[in-house]
């Protein structure tokens, strides 16, 4: 039998101690990191979600008015666009969402992932956006968006919804179990909508309170820029998040990609309705 090799000078004798620190080390990763287990996506997911886009779709034409004659034809045809395209992010959202709620029913002490609670607020924000548009259809009439109540009560909804929306952002970046980087970038989210917030509530009173018109006009553009940072936050954390190869579900990306989704299309609708109203 050979004798053992001798110990690199300078080093102290290995006890076996590493190799169990690094098994100890790798067991409370795994379990700070524990994983919910979603089912793959697949064919009846498929099915789902479009099955519910038409219901939304549906839903949102039938409560909608028909402006295309009364302003510009690119806009007439940009909000059917933007109609389309919010139908598919919350029917995303809402199949999702649904997934997500099951999973989660069957192993409630594993963690959520960062686009697992921007599904969840999503599929909530849209609940309370249909479900708003359809009240205001009913009280007020196929002409509802002429009618100065209703305006009112719409605007005064949007900045509820967004005040709760940056509570759930801000509660997620608390509660998450996660890379300290998705952490600060669910609550710079927060901060955004809190922003947005404080924004829509200041267009929303009268001019004559605290500012002049043109002060509430250049604020409300704010309010609808202010999701390009959004993108920003979540794009950088996904940038940071990859050379760790942690292993990221559908749903998770679902929630990146919906929100990502809705803060575009919110920017590009603000633009384009600015260049149109300049080549007037």
């Amino acid at each position: 039998m050979l004798p053992d090799p001798p110990e690199p000078a300078g080093r102290e004798p290995s006890s076996g101690q590493e190799p169990i620190a690094a098994s100890a080390a790798a067991a409370v990763d795994s379990a700070f990191f524990d994983q919910l287990r979603i089912p793959q996506f697949g064919i009846i997911h498929l099915l789902g979600w479009m099955t519910v886009t038409a219901v939304v779709l549906k839903t949102e034409l039938a409560i909608s008015v028909d402006q295309s004659s009364n302003g510009s034809a690119v806009l007439a045809v940009a909000t059917k666009v933007w109609m389309i395209l919010t139908a598919i992010v919350s029917s995303c959202e809402f199949v999702a969402a649904s997934v997500l709620v099951r999973a989660k029913w069957r192993a409630r002490q594993r963690p959520l992932q960062p686009g697992h609670w921007l599904v969840l607020l999503g599929a909530i924000g849209s609940v309370l956006g249909i479900s708003l548009f359809v009240m205001l259809r009913l009280v007020f009439g196929e002409r509802w968006q002429g009618t100065r109540a209703a305006i009112g009560i719409w605007m005064a909804a949007g900045i509820v919804i967004s005040a709760l929306f940056a509570l759930g952002y801000l509660l997620a970046a608390v509660s998450l179990r996660d890379r300290q980087f998705w952490k600060i970038a669910l609550a710079v989210v927060g901060v955004i909508s809190i922003s947005q917030t404080l924004c829509r509530l200041v267009w929303f009173l009268p001019a004559q309170t605290l500012f002049q018109y043109g002060w509430q006009i250049a604020i409300f553009r704010l309010a609808n820029y202010l999701p390009s940072c959004t993108v920003l936050a979540l794009i950088a954390a996904v940038i940071v998040d990859l050379p760790h190869r942690r292993q990221r579900d559908w749903v998770h990306w679902v929630g990146l990609l919906t929100l990502i989704a809705g803060a575009t299309v919110t920017v590009a609708g603000t633009l384009l309705s600015e260049l149109v109203s300049k080549a007037r």
